[in-house]
């Protein structure tokens, strides 16, 4: 299996690179470091994540010491929906590039299209609005306009190559009716309990790329609670499907549900701050899952989110009933 997928734009991406959300404590530097000298390359973060500032710094330590090259990395972040009007765009651009102390990043995404009023400035903290109710202050931007301020960040090659997150058909569709550069990526919750086919069939029909985050359906410490409260949702890392599996090819469930995303070329962005478990996710090209097995797994969809961004179903743009994102 290729370990790079190459995007429209003609950048090469690792088809599997560390997921940072939620890693933004002092002592998380050492699992990058301990990320970079294993083999990651690829690393997505985002402004709303709270950790440029200490990836950039390991970013920068690495390179300085010549234990990597920048031309090698693939860094990836992500601009809040409260900055999505083109001004407020380049300003987050530039300070995610003073906080991740690099001169570009290789792909900048809008990280969800419910757009947030913004309430301040960039940078200064309020990133989540809210009124008087603690509800989200919701606003809608045009985001032909935010893909046009993105567009001129590739000119000012702050930007090698641009895409969204977590946007249904309809919204790519009104992006697409007006850009001059088609997405290279679309981010999406995916993996065997939510498996997005009609999405990314809409990607791939128009050269857009795929990466899926929570590929392993993670919830916090496998206790069925999600970053967004108690579930009594299954956990897919325990389901009998996959424990036998995992058997059977001698790997662990979390190889088993990687090696399934990635054989659909689908690029794959887990998270984990153990070091094992660092290992353990890169270790996926040493072997192949039978055909009767990637069947077996896709049997397993149940179109769970763990993801559905309850604050902004208030938005016109939230998708409707059997829309995907």
């Amino acid at each position: 299996m290729l370990r790079h997928v190459v995007l429209n734009s003609g950048a090469k991406m690792p088809v599997i690179g560390l997921g940072t959300y939620l890693m933004k404590d002092k002592e998380h530097q050492a699992v990058f470091d301990y990320a970079l000298h294993i083999g990651y390359r690829l690393f997505d973060t985002a402004f709303s994540y709270g950790n440029s500032q200490l990836l950039g710094e390991v970013l920068q330590d690495n390179i300085r010491s010549g234990k990597v090259k920048r031309r090698d990395l693939f860094i990836t972040t992500k601009v809040p929906s409260v900055y999505l009007s083109p001004a407020d765009v380049k300003d987050c651009v530039s300070e995610s590039l003073e906080m991740l102390k690099l001169q570009y990043v290789d792909l900048l995404l809008i990280h969800n299209p419910w757009g947030q009023k913004n309430l301040g400035r960039v940078g200064d903290g309020n990133i989540y609005p809210r009124d008087k109710n603690g509800d989200r202050i919701l606003c809608e931007h045009d985001l032909n306009e935010t893909w046009s301020a993105f567009e001129r960040l590739t000119e000012e090659k702050k930007v090698t190559s641009i895409g969204l997150s977590n946007l249904t058909p309809l919204l790519i569709d009104r992006i697409l009716s007006k850009a001059h550069i088609i997405p290279a990526n679309l981010q999406l919750e995916c993996n065997a309990y939510c498996q997005q086919y009609r999405l990314i069939k809409y990607c791939s029909e128009r050269g857009i790329s795929v990466t899926a985050y929570a590929p392993l359906a993670h919830t916090r410490q496998d206790t069925g609670k999600t970053d967004h409260g108690q579930t009594d949702d299954p956990v897919l890392l325990k389901d009998e499907v996959i424990l036998e599996m995992a058997k059977s090819y001698r790997k662990t469930p979390a190889q088993i549900l990687l090696r399934f995303l990635l054989q659909q070329n689908i690029c794959v962005v887990p998270k984990s701050s153990k070091l094992d478990r660092l290992h353990e996710n890169l270790d996926v090209f040493n072997f192949e899952l039978d055909a009767s097995d990637v069947i077996a797994i896709s049997k397993l969809n149940r179109n769970l989110k763990l993801f559905p961004f309850e604050w902004a179903k208030r938005h016109p743009d939230y998708p409707k009933d059997g829309e995907q994102f």
